[in-house]
Formats: C-alpha cells, structure tokens, sequence
C-alpha cells in the first residue's frame, strides 16, 4: 500500500490546524541582530514583519528556522526590507519557512542564503516557500549559494520559488544533494536568474543542481516563465530520475546548456522556450519530449542594469503555452498585457470597476474610447504616489481590457487607484490588492 498520500493528507490536515490557530505577529525594526533575537524568541507558526521601510537588518550570527515561521515584509512598505549578512553565515532551516518580500544580501562575505541541513530523522516535515524575494551578491572567492540541502530529505516535502530574483552568485542558485528517498517537488515559478555560477567555470557547479537519488516516486521538478542571463555553466541540471518540465522560459547567455538532464520518465517537456547564444541547445535523454524551441533575441531592456523587459515584438511574434509572453511576468512589456476587445464604437468614455476585486495577483481593468485618443492608465498608492504607468498610447476607439499582474510590479496589499486620463476624460477608481 503506497502510504505517500495518506501521508501527505495528514500533513495538510495537521498544517490547516496550525494556521487556523491565532497567529502572533511579530514586529521587527531595522538594526544589527534584530532579525535573529526575535526568531530566537518567536514560537511555532509566528510571523515576523519587518516594519521599516527600505530598512537594513544586519546580521553578524547565524539565523537558525527550527520552528515553523513566516518572515515577511510588511504591508504598504515601498521599498523592500533588506536582510544583509557581516559575517559568513546563513538561515539554517530546520523548520518549514516561508519567506515574501524581502531582499537577502550576501555582501560578498556570506557563503549562502540558506542551508537546509542536519535534520534529525524524527523532525517534521519541511517546505520551504519563497515568494517575492530578492536574493544578491552570495559571491565569496569560489564559492558561493543561495540554497544548499544537504539532510535527510525524506523530511522535505516542497521547495518552491515564486517572483524571486538573483543576482551575483558565485556558484550554485540551488544545490541539493539527495540520498535515496524524499521529495515531492521543486518548482521556480517567474524567477530571474542572472550572473550565476560566476566562480564555477569547469568546477561541476550549474545555476539549478539538483541531485536525486532512487525515488518509488519521481519527484517532479518545475521551471516555468523564467528567465536565465548571463549563467557560466548549465543553467538546469538534473541527475536522478525525476520528471522535469520546463516551459515559457528564456536561456540567454548560458555558456553551456540550458538544460541537461540525464534520466527523465516519458512525461518529462521542454517547450515554448527561446535559447538564442546557445550552440547546444538542450542535453537530453531520448524520452525526453522537445516542443517548440525559439533562437529570437528577446531584446532586454537593459540586462547590465538588471531590466530584463522583453521587447514588444518578441512579446507579441513567440508566445508560450497559454498565449502570454515568456519569461517572468515582472519584465512583459506594459502594452502586452493590453487587448481591444471591441472595435465597435462606445458611446461614451468610461473606466469600470476592475474584476476581480479584492484581488490577488491579477485583475482585469476594463474601459471604453468613443473615438481615437491619446490614453494614459496609471496606478497610484494610498498616499497618492504613482507606482506605474499602465498604458501610455494612442488608441482606437473601442472597448480595452488591461490584465494587471500585481506581482509584476511587486506590490504590496492595500488600497490603490487606477486613473484613466484619455483626451479631456479623467476617471479614477478604487482596487485591493490582498495577499
């Protein structure tokens, strides 16, 4: 009898119990070993904000996650928290841990990020979710990684990085080392990898490496509308039999492959990616399924700037799966993300109240031009401070759709207004963004 999804149908049980609990937030000002004594005090199923604006946490210890915890921005922050190490150290996780918006530093000293490592075999199972955070300069003199596990992973259900980026690391966005049993599944969602393995030339290191061992189950691993810049080794490196699929994403400026995976099952995909610079494009087992590969320039903004906005014309002439751009949503050029949905004329210039709302990430903002006009659609903060342009173009008339994706611009929840100015009309309305 295969007790894997009992198993797992009493995890979720237990962990839906935990967070019907009340939860103690905790905040956190900036300063020197803030971060570490309140994670030293805080108990099981806490939240940890950290409440200045564009604050510095330094850290001259380890942070050691033995609990289950939540360490997060918190709401209506502007600019994100910044958790900076003096000393070479690391989270260590023990504990399932969720970490959202915030900035993790190295400053070129800290050897890693995180490590998840020397769990005891009676330890409770670990996720660690990672959700809009910005990981920089984990670069030491021939080192350096964002995540490395090395534990008994049969403790280890999910790693999952959603809207994450990183910048300058030395060898190894990821290195997991798994012995023979373990885990469910590994998944990198809208990340931006950049300037990766910058110390590993020929040493063995990739951007992803993820070694797994004999599985009754294949873990499934998933890298999906990301983007790859600059990596001096393999971008994705798989050893084990799991079921990898890779989709909507772009390879550019990877010295070697842009993925090499040696032992897959049949359901394992490569496809709707664009691999332009890369003259072996994909090293791969025979099963492996291979669909629509581009070799386009996806034109960057400004990649030595760290924008990766794709160009409208890549946008529009190589889609991915569903219809959408490739790469993460954060660098879609803003007009993509507008359709006319009618070229019948209007009678009237009206902006409508976005659906979903409340909303979270995505919502629909609908309006109506009764004739050509030069228009600008704007988001603004409670405080009244613009946080993006919309759309700034001149349209037909017509009916128009704009399909705001809040992660894009790294939102944080409250209130904001979006403001239709086309011609002498000007109209603003009310949107929440929850999380």
């Amino acid at each position: 009898m295969n007790m894997k999804p009992i198993f797992l149908a009493v995890l979720s049980v237990a962990m839906l119990a935990v967070s019907a609990q009340a939860q103690t937030i905790r905040p956190v000002v900036a300063g020197v070993d803030t971060l570490s004594r309140v994670v030293a005090q805080a108990d099981s199923g806490d939240i940890i904000e950290l409440v200045t604006n564009g604050g510095v946490y330094e850290e001259f210890a380890r942070v050691p996650v033995n609990k289950v915890l939540t360490i997060r921005a918190a709401a209506n922050l502007t600019q994100k928290p910044i958790l900076r190490w003096r000393v070479n150290d690391e989270i260590r996780v023990q504990a399932s841990l969720l970490l959202k918006g915030i900035r993790v530093e190295g400053n070129g000293i800290a050897q890693y990020a995180m490590q998840l490592r020397d769990l005891t075999t009676s330890a409770p199972p670990v996720r660690l979710i990672c959700e809009d955070v910005d990981f920089k300069t984990f670069s030491p003199a021939g080192e350096g990684y964002v995540l490395r596990v090395r534990a008994n992973i049969s403790r280890l259900i999910e790693l999952r990085f959603t809207n994450c980026t990183f910048d300058s690391v030395g060898k190894s966005v990821l290195r997991l080392e798994f012995p023979s049993n373990g885990v469910d599944s590994i998944i990198y969602e809208h990340c931006t990898f950049a300037n990766a393995s910058i110390n590993g030339l020929n040493d063995g290191e990739r951007c992803l490496r993820i070694e797994f061992g004999s599985y009754p189950t294949p873990p499934k691993v998933r890298v999906k509308n990301c983007t790859f810049y600059n990596i001096r080794e393999d971008a994705v490196r798989t050893t084990g039999l799991c079921e990898l699929r890779v989709l909507n994403s772009i390879f550019n400026r990877v010295r070697d492959n842009p993925v090499q995976c040696d032992t897959t099952i049949s359901s394992s995909t490569i496809a709707f990616c664009d691999t332009l610079e890369n003259n072996n494009r994909f090293s791969v087992n025979s099963g492996f399924n291979i669909g629509t590969i581009y070799a386009e320039d996806p034109e960057f903004e400004n990649p030595l700037a760290y924008n990766f906005t794709i160009s409208q014309f890549f946008a529009q002439n190589f889609p991915g799966d569903n219809g959408r751009p490739l790469g993460p949503a954060r660098w879609h050029p803003a007009s993509s993300s507008v359709k006319q949905t009618s070229a019948e004329k209007p009678n009237a210039f009206a902006l409508h109240q976005n659906y979903p709302n409340p909303f979270n990430p995505a919502t629909i903002i609908a309006y109506q031009l009764p004739s050509a006009s030069a228009v600008k659609l704007e988001l603004y903060d409670v405080l009244g401070r613009k946080v993006a342009t919309l759309v700034d173009a001149r349209q037909n008339a017509g009916s128009y759709r704009y399909a705001l994706d809040a992660s894009r611009f790294s939102l944080a929840s409250g209130v904001y207004f979006y403001r239709l100015q086309a011609g002498d009309f000007v109209q603003t309305r009310k949107m929440v963004l929850t999380k």
